[in-house]
């Protein structure tokens, strides 16, 4: 089974999916640099509500999922290939 269309999709689900939620969302955004280090802080307030969010976080899930089903066949198929040699 070729699965380049299933890691093209999968990857462009993926980035469809956060683009909808990054693109309709609203928040802050800060970062604070202190010395010593240890007082540095990143902080990140997103917010996206409606519509957008559910598809959003669908898109997003879907396409991860797709992506580490392609990454498992991969493996299995490396696996199998490898062991078919020895």
């Amino acid at each position: 089974m070729n699965s380049d269309r299933i890691l093209i999709a999968s990857i462009l689900c993926f980035g469809l999916g956060l683009s909808v939620i990054f693109g309709y969302c609203h928040g802050t955004a800060g970062f604070g640099v202190t010395y010593p280090f240890q007082g540095t802080s990143l902080q990140l307030s997103l917010t996206t509500t409606g519509l957008p969010a559910i598809l959003g976080l669908i898109l997003t899930v879907a396409g991860l999922a797709a992506v580490l089903y392609v990454f498992t066949t991969a493996v299995i198929r490396q696996a199998q290939t490898y062991l078919s040699i020895r």
